[in-house]
């Protein structure tokens, strides 16, 4: 076994490390959906702090979550911060690395049985894109420590199941 691989089992596929499903596919998808939640809620400590006026990183220095701030200044703060967000996943080290994280391969699909995670792709020949989207669906119902984080990433504490525009 690779060391790059040996490394690759060793990152949790969820929230809560323990979970973990026999699929190897299934396991990357969720693993890139959380990688992703992960990423955007360092992006929202920097940005939600950088709103409420203050110092950069405190949110996260105190271990909080940032704060959700007005759904509309965040709707239209989505095209204004676009350039500042993709060069924050670079110049950020917590972002880099998850975004290095992110960039993994995903394993080659074999035989797999009827119901798995594979077994759904394969049937139904889906898409990187539609297999993020599937895993980020069925993330909240495998992993109950989801729901906060989606809800963060949602700029909504009631929005615990993810939606369309999140993926």
């Amino acid at each position: 076994m690779s060391l790059a691989l040996a490394h690759e089992r060793a990152l949790p596929a969820t929230f809560q490390p323990e979970l973990e499903c026999a699929d190897a596919l299934g396991n990357y998808w969720l693993r890139q959906a959380t990688l992703r939640l992960r990423r955007e809620v360092a992006w929202l400590w920097y940005e939600r702090t950088a709103q409420t006026g203050a110092p950069i990183g405190s949110s996260a220095e105190e271990g909080r979550l940032p704060p959700f701030s007005d759904r509309a200044l965040a709707a239209l703060d989505l095209t204004r911060y676009a350039t500042d967000r993709r060069a924050f996943f670079t110049r950020d080290v917590a972002a880099a690395h998850l975004s290095e994280l992110i960039a993994a391969q995903p394993p080659r699909p074999s035989p797999a049985p009827r119901g798995s995670f594979t077994w759904v792709v394969q049937t139904l020949e889906l898409s990187a894109p539609e297999c993020f989207v599937l895993a980020l669906a069925l993330l909240p119902a495998l992993d109950s420590a989801a729901g906060s984080v989606i809800a963060t990433c949602q700029n909504d504490a009631a929005a615990v199941e993810p939606t369309l525009a999140l993926a």
